[in-house]
C-alpha cells in the first residue's frame, strides 16, 4: 500500500472507503480523510478536510448533530462545513469538551493558533 492510498490524515489518491460490507466514494485527489464520531453514536463517521478550500465533508452514520447545523453550507447538491481554509492548516478532530462527540479543530501553524468548534456551539480561537 502506498502512501497514497492509507488513510487517517494522510492524503488519498483514491478515495475510496471500504470494509466488508461495502464502499463508498467521499472525497477527491488532494482531500485529507479524518474519520471520527461526530454524532456520538460510538461509530466513526466518514469524513474529509479539502484543504483547497477549508470545506469539511462529513457523511454521518446517524444523522447531521445539532452543533453543526448552523455551519452547514450547499453548493452543488453538496452540504459543507467550512473551519479553516488558510494555507498551511492542519485539521484535526478530537473530543476536546468531553462530550462523546469529535469537535472539528484547525491547527494554524502561522500564528500557533488552535480554532476549535466544539459539539456545544461555542467557537473559540
Amino acid at each position: 500500500m502506498s502512501s497514497e492510498d492509507s488513510f487517517l490524515g494522510i492524503r488519498c489518491k483514491n478515495p475510496i472507503w471500504k470494509n466488508e460490507n461495502n464502499s463508498v466514494r467521499w472525497g477527491s485527489t488532494g482531500d485529507i480523510p479524518i474519520p471520527s464520531d461526530f454524532d456520538g453514536d460510538g461509530k466513526a463517521d466518514i469524513a474529509i478536510y479539502r484543504p483547497s478550500n477549508g470545506r469539511w465533508y462529513i457523511r454521518f452514520s446517524q444523522g447531521e448533530p445539532s452543533y453543526l447545523a448552523p455551519f452547514r453550507q450547499t453548493e452543488g447538491g453538496h452540504s459543507y462545513y467550512a473551519w479553516g481554509g488558510q494555507t498551511g492548516d492542519i485539521p484535526l478532530t478530537a473530543d476536546f469538551d468531553g462530550d462523546g462527540k469529535a469537535d472539528i479543530a484547525i491547527y494554524r501553524p502561522s500564528n500557533n493558533g488552535w480554532y476549535i468548534l466544539f459539539s456545544d456551539n461555542e467557537p473559540e480561537g
